[in-house]
């Protein structure tokens, strides 16, 4: 114990033993032996051990999304750490995949504390690893969550790979989370996704395998991923008309092929073809149909493609609807004239495709965004982030 104001001596713990023994006398005389036992015995108390001038502590809390990506294809990738220490303007982050991404990375950003920055501000990026530096105007505090977000292809092969993490104030990498590449599968798009809408749907990069029987037969099934509501496909019958297929085989040069037949029940339908497919094709379908009715929630479907009595492929799972929903704005302060960040979130009722754009407007206005900056793009489903400078964002 220490006291305040005074030094305190050290003590000395003393071992004694006292044995009284003896008779009582008249007058209150005691006649006996006192015997005392034991030399005093000390203790020795050791502390923890401590360092002095540790190292700089290692990257933690290294998280990457997404937990699954289709290999060499477009992905959006978000690598997360904790800071500490703090990174400033002279500081730099670097990821590094254990192996090659697909593509050179683009849309990178940093985002965390009160820092959104678009751009590696000058750092170096490639398929084997991105450095972004720190602008003069991006600090992070130490102890927040910081993300590196980017969009690349994933790596060519199946299998997994991860994510390392070093910045200049860090001498240790840390690796993140697996994340599994698989083989690629059919992709789903449709004309438009409005509820009840009559539309085209097409199906690319459909693959025949482990076809013994009915060659000239190719079905394909939609079924809801989200929701009840599914595409109905046209009838068309013979001659298979709002119906076509382009077949590619390995090595070879896209032709189309004839389909004489549609016959569709519903979510249902079964082409019949001119010229019979092979193990090793690529095929490319374009169906006609109506997407599901209008509904309270949201829809989604996707197709499975089967080859006779091949191997089925099931496609991307593709959202209808036509309305925003759950609007909401929170600015961070509510002072006039201040300069003041806004977050406005929404529900996306139907899927908006790549080069489509978000609008807000603002009806009573008259907040001034004529220099808008550090605008931050985050899609919660599909776990994304794009960040821009400018307040076009197309």
């Amino acid at each position: 114990m220490i006291r305040r104001g005074r030094a305190h001596r050290p003590s000395k713990l003393l071992a004694t033993a006292t044995v009284l023994t003896g008779t009582v006398l008249a007058a209150g005389m005691l006649v006996g032996v006192l015997v005392v036992t034991a030399d005093p015995a000390f203790a020795d108390v050791t502390t923890s051990t401590y360092t002095i001038g540790s190292p700089s502590p290692a990257v933690t809390g290294v998280t990457a999304t997404p937990s699954g990506a289709t290999a060499d294809t477009a992905t959006n990738f978000e690598v997360s750490f904790i800071v500490n220490p703090a990174l400033s303007g002279t500081d730099w982050v670097n990821v590094v995949p254990s192996t090659p991404l697909g593509s050179t990375p683009s849309d990178i950003a940093l985002v965390g504390s009160s820092c959104i920055q678009a751009g590696t501000n000058g750092g170096a990026y490639s398929a084997t690893g991105i450095t972004i530096d720190l602008s003069s105007s991006c600090s992070l505090s130490s102890g927040t969550k910081a993300e590196f977000d980017f969009t690349a292809n994933a790596p060519a092969s199946t299998g997994t790979f991860s994510f390392a993490v070093t910045t200049s104030n860090n001498s240790s990498p840390a690796t993140s989370n697996t994340i599994t590449t698989t083989a690629a599968g059919p992709v789903l798009t449709a004309t438009t996704y409005d509820f009840g809408a009559n539309t085209n749907y097409t199906v690319n990069d459909a693959t025949v395998a482990s076809l013994s029987a009915s060659p000239t037969s190719l079905t394909l099934t939609a079924a809801a991923t989200h929701g009840t509501g599914k595409i109905a496909f046209v009838n068309s019958g013979a001659g298979g008309a709002g119906y076509s297929l382009t077949v590619t085989p390995s090595g070879g040069t896209a032709s189309a092929d004839t389909i004489t037949n549609a016959s569709a029940s519903s979510a249902t339908v079964t082409l019949t073809l001119t010229t019979a497919l092979v193990n090793g094709d690529t095929l490319t379908i374009t169906s006609t149909g109506a997407n599901p009715a209008s509904s309270a929630t949201s829809e989604a479907d996707d197709i499975t493609v089967q080859p006779g009595n091949g191997t089925a492929e099931t496609t991307n799972s593709i959202a209808f609807g036509g309305s925003v929903t759950a609007l909401s704005v929170a600015p961070s302060t509510l002072v006039a004239g201040a300069s003041a960040t806004y977050s406005v979130g929404f529900t996306a009722s139907n899927a908006v495709p790549s080069g489509d754009y978000i609008y807000l407007n603002e009806e009573a206005g008259p907040t001034n965004f004529s220099s808008v900056t550090g605008i931050e793009v985050i899609d919660t489903t599909q776990n994304w982030r794009f960040v821009a400078t400018g307040a076009v964002l197309t």
